[in-house]
């Protein structure tokens, strides 16, 4: 069946499903609605996580956080993680859009002082999540959280990239990167 847009679900009950005062509705019209609005509705996801800690050696130039050593069983062909390039792709599967909602959390450790902002790429290009932590103290670990949502209208493929106020050796670890499928109304 199809995944689709709550709007084109309420078109197509309204087509398929109408007053059944001559008994036009068939049992494959109901089933098709069901199957649809199941798909439409049906969880998806692509998660990679890192338990090892990385170092990097970050700058003001991006850095991406790579050799994620966890992957979370993504739904096949809607998300395909890439552990080693640290990639989440996204593909529509031919629906005309659909809407990605981030949950993406970890710890850093560097030097004092120093602030260090994780940011998602999509397709190469900087998306507005992101988040900026500062370390305090020499050596100490610091929590990042980044969450919200992206509407996609063409495949596309996600990472995650840091920059830093000093460039050094920073320690990433624990961090967990999700994608998912929130069904909305309309796509775009």
């Amino acid at each position: 069946m199809t995944r689709r847009s709550i709007v084109e679900l309420l078109a197509q009950a309204d087509a398929t499903i109408e007053d059944n005062v001559t008994g036009a509705i068939t049992p494959s019209d109901v089933r098709a609605m069901i199957k649809d609005f199941l798909d439409t509705m049906s969880p998806s996801y692509g998660a990679i996580g890192k338990n090892v800690a990385q170092s990097i050696a970050l700058s003001a130039t991006p850095a991406v956080i790579t050799t994620f050593q966890t992957n979370a069983a993504p739904v096949v062909s809607e998300f395909v993680s890439n552990l080693a390039a640290g990639t989440i792709a996204r593909s529509l599967l031919g629906v005309a859009g659909a809407t990605t909602r981030f949950t993406i959390s970890g710890t850093v450790t560097g030097p004092q002082n120093n602030d260090v902002t994780v940011t998602v790429y999509k397709n190469g290009a900087p998306t507005p999540f992101a988040c900026s932590v500062s370390i305090p103290t020499n050596g100490d670990t610091v929590s990042f959280n980044i969450s919200g949502l992206d509407t996609v209208s063409a495949d596309c493929t996600y990472d995650l990239r840091a920059v830093a106020t000093s460039n050094a050796g920073y320690t990433f670890n624990n961090v967990i990167f999700i994608c998912e499928n929130v069904p909305r109304r309309t796509f775009i």
